[in-house]
């Protein structure tokens, strides 16, 4: 462990014992179970608790005991932490013993968001109404998918930014985003500003857990959460424009730099849908916006897949095309699909994973993509430079919460 290895060092150098590995300590512990109307409120939630986070433990321990639903604890280690300030932090653990089961903690004040990405499926850390946190396991199978099963993405590429290029452009690995919220989608999340940070940043992390796992080069930012007053319609082909037109939402965009948009909303008619980048470049700044439903966002990683969408990524062959002929999803059936992939080719199931396709990368011994044909890792990276200078980055947001370095 990280802190282990200069006492480890000078023991052995002097003929002592090598101290003890530190304590697993307990994550958080359980408060009871969700109840059955209480569930039914949670999209593809199959079982749920109630939880007290122990914010020692997450901040300071280099292993973690999660209680998770059914009686399962399961120990993670912890592989990097990234401090934010003020306490806030970006955990990333893998399972104990395995290298597939990974796991992002997201700490901010005082709250914790997360996806646990485990053999068995997904679960989520998230907030309830109520205030109390909870973590969910998930059924994908529950999850529609995004809303070109519905009806086709918009496709944009001529409509010029709203706000010139600052003359030092931003790094590739640094794309800022903004996450609005339907007063709807406040509620589901505890009511408040905090409550809708902390979902916020558990949604930007699950994202960029996908990008590192893929070895991808852009990280999101969050560079502001802003509340809206306007109810929600449900309705993609309402929300979607609405959110690209609307004149607060652009200033609220301008005040943070922002270089994608999202509108986080209780219910929709699909999980998501954002806006394609069908031929790359700075000209579809204009329409860098989607829509994810707050149950999907984070456990089924669908703010992550409509933001692919944003940056040129397509489904998997044969439910729709991306910016580049390789611009696709991959599935393994009966195993995993990636982040932009459908499930409706997997007859034998393939629950969604953390990983962008890339053919260079193996999940569960498989490669997560086939070169020349899926590699959204590959269209990644080639828009990224585009995408993180759709707004020139604020060094002081305009919410005061400074992000974390990518």
């Amino acid at each position: 462990m990280r802190l282990s290895i200069l006492p480890l060092a000078l023991a052995a150098g002097l003929g002592g014992t090598p101290p003890a590995a530190a304590a697993s300590q307990p994550a958080w512990t359980v408060d009871g179970a969700l109840s059955r109307p209480e569930l039914q409120r949670q999209r593809g939630s199959v079982a749920a608790l109630r939880i007290r986070i122990d914010l020692h433990a997450l901040q300071q321990a280099d292993s973690l005991d999660l209680a998770l639903p059914g009686g399962r604890s399961q120990r993670i280690e912890v592989v990097r932490r990234e401090p934010r300030g003020g306490g806030d932090s970006w955990i990333i653990g893998r399972f104990a013993g395995e290298t597939d089961a990974l796991v992002s903690l997201s700490l901010s004040n005082g709250i914790l968001g997360g996806l646990i990405s485990a053999p068995e499926g997904n679960y989520e850390i998230t907030t309830l109404a109520d205030g109390h946190q909870a973590v969910l396991l998930l059924d994908q199978d529950e999850f529609p998918e995004c809303a070109t099963r519905y009806s086709e993405h918009a496709v944009a590429g001529d409509t010029a930014p709203a706000a010139a290029l600052a003359p030092d452009a931003d790094p590739a690995n640094r794309t800022d985003v903004l996450i609005v919220l339907s007063p709807e989608a406040l509620i589901d999340v505890g009511g408040n500003l905090a409550q809708a940070t902390a979902f916020a940043q558990s949604a930007v992390d699950s994202s960029n857990l996908a990008f590192r796992n893929s070895d991808m080069t852009t990280r999101f930012r969050l560079a502001g959460v802003r509340l809206t007053a306007r109810a929600e319609t449900g309705n993609t082909g309402t929300d979607l424009p609405w959110l690209r037109d609307d004149a607060e939402v652009a200033s609220w965009r301008n005040q943070t730099g922002a270089d994608m948009v999202s509108l986080i909303t209780r219910n929709l008619n699909a999980c998501g849908v954002g806006y394609l980048q069908s031929s790359p470049g700075p000209g579809f700044a204009g329409s860098a916006f989607q829509v994810t439903t707050r149950g999907c966002a984070v456990g089924n990683l669908s703010y992550a897949h409509e933001h692919g969408h944003n940056m040129g990524m397509g489904h998997d062959p044969g439910n729709g095309n991306g910016a580049h002929a390789w611009s696709n999803g991959h599935f393994v059936n009966g195993s995993f699909r990636t982040v932009m992939s459908y499930d409706t080719n997997c007859v034998g199931g393939c629950p969604r994973k953390p990983y962008f396709s890339n053919p260079a990368v193996n999940f569960s011994g498989q490669p997560t993509g086939i070169a020349d044909t899926r590699d959204n890792h590959r269209t990644g990276n080639l828009t990224a430079d585009i995408v993180a200078n759709f707004r020139a980055s604020q060094i002081i947001f305009q919410d005061g919460l400074q992000p974390a370095q990518p």
